[in-house]
């Protein structure tokens, strides 16, 4: 089992107990942690890209970081554009076939994001058992990003 394989259940630990408490906010206390879980990862690719470059140095590292920390317009699909910018395969190209489809459903998610996570009223009646569906669906992609990432550009997810 590959680096990825083994963490990705360990990551999913909170989110699975919380899915396992019938508590009655556990889906959106369920989507917060996820969402949280992909921004992460993809932060995490955008990182190992960056931190490869040549214009990267023990020197300058420091003002990289503080950049990447102060920069309050950092999400999750800005960092897939960052990713995309930095690599020369695309992420489409290196997920593949489902990526379209990922794609469409994190931007319909991003829109209620920030509502979900202040406990804000988003007016769509979005239920629990849809939130379920979309930490779902974003477990898979972290999974595929993990699996993909980890043969295209030797990571370890």
């Amino acid at each position: 089992m590959s680096n990825y394989q083994d963490s990705i259940p360990k990551e999913f630990v909170t989110v699975d107990a919380v899915l396992g408490s019938g508590g009655v906010t556990d889906g959106v206390d369920a989507f917060a942690l996820t969402w949280i879980k992909t921004e992460k990862q993809l932060r995490r690719l955008f990182c190992f890209l960056v931190f490869r470059c040549p214009e990267v140095s023990i020197e300058n590292r420091e003002a990289f970081e503080l950049e990447i920390i102060q920069n309050p317009k950092l999400s999750l699909l800005s960092f897939i554009r960052c990713v995309d910018a930095l690599n020369s395969t695309s992420l489409s190209a290196i997920v593949g076939d489902e990526y379209d489809e990922f794609l469409r459903q994190i931007k319909r998610m991003q829109r209620n994001r920030d509502k979900i996570l202040h406990a804000k009223i988003t007016g769509k009646k979005i239920g629990s058992e849809q939130l379920k569906a979309d930490v779902a669906l974003l477990r898979r992609w972290i999974e595929t990003v993990a699996r993909c990432s980890s043969e295209a550009l030797a990571t370890t997810g």
